[in-house]
């Protein structure tokens, strides 16, 4: 293995994160690869416009003959236990959603181990993992890594090091899902379909609860489980058995400290010791989306 590969897992291993490499020059691909998703009706278009830079992204000047970098690192879900009439109320936040530290920790071991700037790279990562043998998809489409299930924090990075490495492959999936339906029959909303591998993500509740418009009809109250995103298919899945019962952070909320966020009190207004529990879920960052998905999530019990 090259020299800075070998001291970039060496400095990632903390970290417990495994990582892929390629060039710069795939951009067009990784480009071609969502266009011919949107063309075929498999990513709505709807989803893409607040994302449009996915269709017009471009390496910084500086990068331009380096690598890209996709880290895979494991990652727990985290837990806010709310109080509300009476009952106390675990709200799920899933993997992933949690990034600050992660991402530092992951720039500073690729600039020391590459040499040179790095910058985070806002690319379709699912696309990345998969695509470099990373990850392999799911028929929940989530990216599953090894030794880490779907419970896997993914980032890019661009940097000016050229690593001298492509791994860009095609796709692969689940061998399991081939005979496995457990996360189809465990979805609520019917968002992962028998007639096609790719889900149905205007049926998704992740989709709807990441957004600010009102849930559709259609949603019905007791399917709610997360303060954003969703949980059901990935605690159903067989492959995710190991992990279902790590937990990386716990606060809980008192009656009036959820009262307060169901109200809709604007983050500067409530109280420290409140925004501190937000933040040490990096909640303050979602904010938007929390009185919102709370209530419904109370709603739903």
């Amino acid at each position: 293995m090259d020299d800075k590969l070998t001291s970039l897992q060496t400095n990632l291993a903390p970290l417990g994160a495994r990582f892929r490499a390629l060039p710069v020059s795939r951009l067009p691909e990784i480009k071609q690869n969502i266009q011919g998703m949107l063309d075929s009706g498999e990513l709505p278009a709807e989803l893409v416009k607040p994302y449009r830079s996915l269709q017009e992204f471009s390496a910084p000047e500086w990068a331009a003959k380096g690598s890209i970098v996709v880290f895979a690192v494991p990652q727990a879900r985290s837990l806010l236990t709310v109080a509300a009439g009476g009952k106390k109320i675990d709200a799920v936040i899933p993997p992933t959603y949690i990034s600050g530290a992660i991402r530092e920790r992951e720039q500073k071991a690729l600039e020391e181990a590459a040499g040179g700037r790095a910058a985070w790279a806002l690319l379709p990562v699912k696309t990345l993992a998969t695509r470099t043998g990373l990850c392999k998809y799911g028929r929940n489409n989530l990216c599953y890594a090894e030794g880490m299930g779907s419970y896997a924090r993914l980032d890019a990075f661009y940097t000016e090091a050229n690593l001298e490495t492509d791994q860009w492959q095609e796709q692969a999936e689940l061998d399991q899902c081939s005979t496995c339906r457990l996360c189809q029959h465990s979805c609520p909303s019917g968002a992962i379909r028998e007639d096609r591998f790719y889900i149905d993500p205007l049926r998704c509740l992740t989709c709807h609860n990441e957004s600010l418009e009102p849930f559709p009809d259609w949603v019905r109250p007791e399917w709610h489980n997360a303060i954003i995103g969703c949980m059901r298919c990935q605690e159903a899945c067989p492959v995710n058995r190991p992990f279902l019962d790590r937990v990386d952070r716990r606060e809980e909320l008192s009656e009036e400290e959820t009262g307060l966020i169901l109200k809709e009190t604007p983050l500067a207004d409530l109280p420290e010791a409140l925004a501190a529990k937000l933040r040490a879920l990096e909640l303050d960052g979602l904010f938007e989306y929390v009185p919102r998905n709370l209530g419904a999530l109370v709603r739903g019990q």
